[in-house]
């Protein structure tokens, strides 16, 4: 019993030495507030599928942003070329998106003119937790994006924003 207990508190420490030389390292992109699991939601178990037009491709990855088909939730995953260090989080705006904008875009302004984005990682390794892109009970659309870092320190690169209108609102 002292011995599980000794490993799980070293390995707490570890991982949380590991994030904080991790976020320090990385360099928060613009338009997040500091980066952590709590600006993650809910976690919903569905069937999700990969939002095809939002995928990254950069550095010999692939990573793709996956969009549940009945939970309204949307999370990013490193599928191909994933190197143990690289860091994976996804993007969603704060404040709902408007009907008027596109489902996908790459520019920046339309989130940062809704009051910005929060950022759901970065995590170390292929997957990220999830974050809600519709608000059923609202009936408000949310613009997500997968981001990634390679682990060799090179530039972030985001795909482009998405807004899910499944549903047509």
């Amino acid at each position: 019993m002292r011995i599980a207990a000794f490993v799980r508190a070293k390995k707490l420490a570890q991982a949380s030495t590991a994030l904080v030389v991790t976020t320090a390292l990385m360099g928060i992109p613009a338009g997040s507030a500091g980066a952590t699991e709590a600006d993650c939601d809910s976690i919903a178990f569905d069937s999700f599928q990969n939002v095809g037009s939002a995928t990254v491709y950069a550095y010999g990855r692939t990573v793709h942003l996956l969009n549940g088909y009945s939970s309204q939730h949307s999370y990013a995953r490193i599928y191909d070329g994933y190197q143990p260090g690289d860091l994976v989080w996804v993007d969603r705006s704060i404040n709902p998106m408007p009907s008027s904008v596109p489902t996908y875009f790459s520019d920046n302004s339309y989130v940062t003119s809704r009051g910005g984005w929060k950022q759901c990682g970065p995590f170390n390794d292929r997957t990220t937790l999830q974050v809600t892109n519709w608000d059923t009970a609202t009936q408000e659309h949310f613009a997500v994006r997968a981001c990634f870092r390679p682990r060799d320190g090179q530039p972030s690169v985001c795909g482009s924003w998405y807004v899910d209108r499944i549903y047509g609102y």
